[in-house]
C-alpha cells in the first residue's frame, strides 16, 4: 500500500491535488467524507 510503503509521496499527491483548486478540494474533502479509513491514512501521514 502506497501509504505504508511511500509515504512521503501519497502526501506529495494529496497536496497537489488539493492545490489544483477549490472544486478539487471540494470534491475530494466529499469523497474522504465517505472514507473514514482513508481519511485516517491521510491525516497519519500529515496531509
Amino acid at each position: 500500500m502506497l501509504a505504508e510503503d511511500r509515504p512521503d509521496d501519497l502526501s506529495e499527491a494529496y497536496t497537489t491535488a488539493m492545490d489544483v483548486g477549490p472544486r478539487w478540494r471540494d470534491h475530494i474533502g466529499a469523497s474522504l467524507d465517505r472514507l473514514e479509513e482513508t481519511r485516517a491514512i491521510f491525516e497519519g501521514i500529515g496531509s
